[in-house]
């Protein structure tokens, strides 16, 4: 029996076929690969390579430079499996002007990542699976890959696992590790100032490691840097770790409950504050807005600053407009509202706008859309446009017709 192929993406691109790496050739060719192995068996179109690869600019020959792409990977697959009964073509397909790569995603490291780091055990266990998950890494993710598809999904890629080293510190200080979180807390957060959790964790490590007055002068030090780079202060989350520690009470480690839940970072399903549960919709509608507010309409007193990952940091984002105001007239705030509770059906959309307004729902940008699918920003202009005119919205206001297609979205679930 031929042995499994085995994907390595988690640093730089590589594959295996048992103990035999396959040569996967030149970095044109492993984005090729990479983006058919996150793929996972699902054909994906000439199109979509084309624009994972090269973006908004690609060679007048793109087409052909890909076939031979992927010409090659064929051969490299086939050659350590030559003397089996399976070929190249069973591991590498077309499918019409598609290509799939038949790989079990339980041979790619990040899907083992993925289950390591969601892992639902006790506390113990949860920091055994989430240091397991973060072993797997071997440098940055798609390491020396260029292009949109690669430049995004090293992104997200590295979020979540900076993510995942922020719930390890906190598993490691609610159990009693605290010389070893501070010290990892204190390389984190100054390497990432931006990251207000990383700033409450540590400052959480040091009072209750009697520091106080150290807890205190790492929250100054978050403030300045983001006073001064940013121009915000302090989200209420790292507000209200100060304001604890000033008066001396009792500080809860951050995404660990009294009773040993599970935690409620962006590595995992985000725990909803009790004023939205069961309020999915609303939850949606504002996070939309605030998408709105962020890319800087006209009219918009308030620019959010902070990219919302997770839903702590999504009411915090929230919190952090109504303290900076809106001129937005309240009048157009009620219309958005009473359009959005109108049943509009989305049948006559093309499979394609859909999927641009279920990213849009999500609470992407057009740009950020375009790179989830591998799409130039004048395409995803074109979509929306259609999409806003077969809606029947027609607000003179991008933004304000965004948010109407997302109520528009979410009344058919």
């Amino acid at each position: 029996m031929t042995a499994p192929l085995r994907v390595q993406l988690l640093g730089p691109v590589r594959a295996w076929r048992g103990d035999q790496e396959v040569d996967l050739g030149s970095a044109g060719r492993r984005v090729v690969f990479a983006i058919l192995a996150l793929a996972a068996g699902r054909a994906v179109t000439r199109e979509e390579l084309v624009d994972g690869i090269w973006g908004e600019d690609p060679p007048a020959r793109a087409v052909g430079v890909l076939h031979t792409y992927v010409s090659d990977l064929r051969r490299s697959l086939q050659e350590p499996v030559r003397r089996g009964r399976q070929s190249a073509d069973h591991v590498l397909d077309s499918v019409g002007s598609a290509y799939a790569l038949r790989v079990d995603r339980e041979q790619l490291d990040v899907t083992r990542f993925d289950e390591l780091r969601t892992s639902a055990e006790d506390l113990g266990g949860q920091l055994r699976a989430v240091t397991a998950a973060l072993e797997l890494w071997q440098g940055e993710a798609l390491s020396g890959l260029a292009g949109p598809f690669a430049e995004l999904h090293r992104a997200r890629l590295g979020e979540l696992r900076l993510a995942t080293l922020e719930r390890r510190c906190a598993l490691l200080l609610a159990l009693g590790s605290q010389d070893t979180a501070i010290a990892e807390l204190t390389g984190l957060a100054r390497k990432h100032p931006r990251r207000e959790g990383l700033h409450g964790l540590l400052m959480v490590a040091l009072y209750r490691a009697g520091r106080r007055d150290d807890a205190l002068a790492e929250y100054e030090s978050a403030r300045q840097f983001l006073v001064t780079e940013l121009g915000l202060d302090p989200g209420p989350a790292l507000q209200d770790i100060h304001d604890r520690i000033v008066a001396q009470q009792k500080v809860p480690i951050p995404g660990i409950g009294s009773r040993h839940e599970q935690l409620a970072t962006s590595t995992r399903q985000p725990e909803a504050p009790a004023q939205f549960v069961g309020r999915q919709r609303e939850v949606a509608w504002l996070r939309a807005l605030v998408v709105a507010l962020a890319d800087g309409a006209g009219g918009i007193g308030y620019f959010l600053k902070d990219s919302v990952f997770n839903a702590d940091q999504f009411i915090d984002a929230l919190e952090r407009v109504a303290d900076g105001g809106t001129a937005m007239d309240s009048a157009v705030i009620s219309k958005l509202l009473s359009s959005g509770s109108s049943n509009r059906r989305l049948e006559g959309l093309t499979e394609r706008e859909y999927s641009v307004l279920s990213l849009m729902a999500e609470g992407l940008s057009n740009h950020a859309i375009g790179q989830r699918l591998f799409l130039s920003n004048s395409a995803i202009s074109k979509y929306t446009s259609s999409m806003f005119g077969k809606l029947g919205i027609t607000d003179d206001d991008n933004n304000n017709r965004r948010v109407l297609a997302v109520l528009a979205y979410l009344n058919t679930l």
